[in-house]
């Protein structure tokens, strides 16, 4: 804060720039705080954009950055997003002392970096800038030097790896007449061909599915093989999924025989309303997706073993039995793997029945103070199991296995940091977060899950000034209408912690009435909350401490009229000092102490303004601008006793400056405090001049 009001042969700071980017905000009208003339000063803007080139533009990407550029150093960046920080300090001219800043990129093995390309814009006014970039693509790093309201934009391409596949079709036997499409990833790349037909993607590197569609599919049986481009086998999934790196080429070959028997799947709920949805499958592959209670599918697969099955996202929150019959309704033998035997011409229908899995999910509120009056709605997947409970409220809910989320409502939610723990039946922690929770219910599980608000706080601390400082006046400092702090005097505190939101700080005293009073309110940082007279109303946020300092200062009483004086009784005449009598001795009386504050009377348009105290026996002057000490003076230059500030270090409109002057101990004199206003005006619109 201090920094706002340096005075004017502070040292290098670089004035020139600050004079020049006041002007030119002046210009457009821009109001300063006294904050944002410390960042406008000091400081460029640095600016980081992903360019992700034939990715999934949802690819995060990690940055690690100097931390003048990143305070925690390091973010991530998705394809076309971007990070910039306007704060960033200039590390050019005066400031090349703090060194080059950097941002580097952590590898991607999926990725290969292609380029960073840099940009410097010059600060407003500027034909060049004094920032520069530098690149090392083999670090994928960039250094960058930015200079003070300079703007540096780097762009970083990375370019996504790809490999090939290669769709084969084979037929057994090689003569079968079926004709069938070739796909990657769902998507066709060889059109009905039979025996050799084949059809290739480029795809980037990862994991992806071949396959193929076709009208009578399930006429045949179907394997998938994979090889790379060396012949060597590459493992392929029962759903034809296979992982390509960089620059493979992978060859898979679909073999269709032709099935001599048919299989039929169907699916059985319990309860037949559940709404479970599963892959019935034989040998593996699909005959049916996503089917519910009733569901079925049928293939045609060659004499032998074969075995059905299910597949799906939720099958562990079920129970699962499969029961086999022929065509003639007589049982037939299925192993606990599903394997069952078909005959030629046997049609065998197999009923896989899930029963679903339940739990039970209890969810309690507790708050921290247990007193806090604020209250919640339970809920279990978005629906309320408890209405407008407090500290110590329940609700419950029976649940199908899996995954549910556990959470609160409330209107002043943001009043609290929110907790939560789970726990089992034994007690055994279970899953634990802030906010919405998933928990995950296994079957006959019990799972309690506590959400913990606590109110979230700051402190008020209240201080106590007198003017003068050595008046007797004692008074009770309050927040909320509540002592903080009884009968204090000049210097006095008292604080409370207080939940968050809306609070009054104010004072109470017998002789109030006797001051005059003003209050200023601080922020940890040092910028003004709010002011006013009387109780104060300030709002404090979690972790907060407001500092709120009541000044009363005491009223002048009127002089009453002079009475007239008795008249005087003759005594011993005196000596004149040239008559000093021998053994008397003449003291001179001290010289007493004065001093005068001058300062701008108008607008000044200068880029400095100066304060002014002259005087007589004057030891010390300390300079206050809005209430906030900035420089204590305590030699004269030419009997003048000089604050200098920068003009554009004042707000817009009159600044308060008091001056505080402490006389010599021989001058007898108490100190003074004096105060002006210096006014700096609103910004002028210049109206363009038509040049023809």
């Amino acid at each position: 804060m201090l920094g706002a009001f340096r005075s004017a042969d502070a040292g290098p700071r670089g004035a020139a720039a600050r004079i020049g980017l006041a002007a030119l905000l002046a210009c457009i009208g821009l109001t300063w705080t006294a904050g944002a003339t410390s960042a406008f000063a000091t400081y460029g803007t640095v600016k980081i954009t992903k360019v992700n080139e034939g990715g999934d533009q949802t690819d995060s990407f990690h940055f690690n950055a100097s931390t003048a550029i990143k305070s925690t150093g390091g973010f991530d960046l998705k394809g076309g997003q971007s990070y910039s920080s306007s704060t960033v300090h200039a590390n050019t001219g005066a400031y090349a002392g703090a060194g080059a800043y950097t941002v580097s990129e952590t590898a991607d093995p999926d990725y290969d970096l292609r380029d960073i390309a840099c940009s410097v814009t010059p600060a407003p006014g500027k034909y060049t800038a004094s920032g520069s970039t530098a690149k090392d693509l083999a670090n994928r790093k960039v250094s960058i030097r930015v200079g003070v309201s300079e703007k540096v934009d780097c762009t970083v391409y990375n370019k996504r790896k790809t490999g090939t596949i290669i769709v084969k079709k084979a037929l057994v036997p090689s003569t079968d007449t079926g004709t069938f499409d070739l796909q990657v990833d769902g998507a066709t790349v060889a059109s009905q061909v039979g025996d050799g037909g084949y059809g290739s993607k480029t795809v980037v590197t990862g994991t992806h599915t071949v396959g193929e569609t076709g009208a009578y599919l399930s006429d045949y049986s179907s394997a998938t093989a994979c090889k790379n481009a060396a012949g060597y086998a590459v493992a392929v999934s029962a759903a034809g999924a296979v992982n390509v790196g960089d620059g493979d080429t992978i060859t898979c070959t679909i073999t269709n025989t032709r099935k001599t028997g048919t299989i039929v799947v169907k699916k059985a709920l319990i309860p037949a309303s559940d709404a479970g949805k599963f892959d019935l499958q034989v040998d593996g592959a699909d005959v049916a997706t996503q089917v519910g209670d009733g569901g079925y599918g049928s293939k045609t697969v060659p004499t032998g073993t074969h075995t059905v099955g299910e597949a799906g996202a939720n099958l562990a929150d079920y129970t699962s039995s499969t029961e086999c019959k022929n065509g003639s309704d007589y049982a037939v033998d299925v192993s606990a793997a599903g394997a069952v035997n078909v005959t030629s011409g046997d049609t065998i229908t197999c009923t896989i029945t899930n029963t679903r899995k339940t739990g039970k999910i209890v969810v309690k509120k507790q708050l921290v103070p247990s007193t806090d009056a604020g209250t919640f709605d339970l809920q279990v997947d978005g629906a309320d199991v408890a209405t407008q409970v407090g500290d110590g409220g329940t609700g419950s809910k029976v649940v199908n296995t899996g995954v549910h989320t556990v959470g609160e409502t409330g209107e002043n939610l943001a009043d609290y940091a929110a907790y939560t723990s789970c726990t089992d039946a034994e007690g055994a922690d279970v899953a634990k977060g802030s906010g919405m929770l998933n928990v995950t219910v296994g079957n006959g599980d019990t799972i309690t899950c506590t959400i913990t608000n606590t109110r979230k706080t700051g402190t008020i601390v209240v201080k106590k000034a007198l003017a003068p400082s050595t008046d007797t006046g004692r008074f009770d400092l309050r927040v909320d209408g509540g002592d903080v702090a009884t009968q204090v005097g000049d210097g006095g505190t008292g604080s409370k912690t207080v939940p968050t939101g809306t609070h009054t700080v104010g004072e109470a005293g017998a002789n109030l009435g006797d001051y005059t009073s003003s209050t200023s309110c601080l922020d940890a940082a040092g910028a003004e909350v709010a002011k006013g007279t009387g109780d104060v109303t300030v709002a404090v946020g979690d972790g907060d401490t407001i500092t709120c300092t009541i000044t009363n200062t005491r009223k002048v009483k009127p002089t009453p009229p002079s009475q007239p004086q008795p008249p005087v009784t003759p005594s011993t005449p005196q000596p004149a000092p040239a008559q000093a009598v021998a053994g008397v001795k003449t003291v001179a009386r001290p010289a007493r102490g004065s001093a005068a504050l001058t300062g701008p009377r108008a607008c000044p348009r200068t880029t400095s303004v100066s304060a002014t105290v002259r005087g007589k026996q004057i030891r010390r002057v300390t300079f206050f601008v809005r209430g906030h000490k900035v420089k204590t003076v305590t030699k004269a230059a030419n009997g003048r006793w000089t604050l200098s500030m920068r003009t554009s270090s004042l707000r817009r409109g009159p600044n308060a400056v008091t001056a505080r002057v402490e006389f010599t101990a021989a001058s007898q004199t108490k100190s003074r405090t004096l105060r002006i206003n210096i006014t700096r005006c609103a910004a002028q619109v210049v109206s363009p001049q038509f040049t023809g």
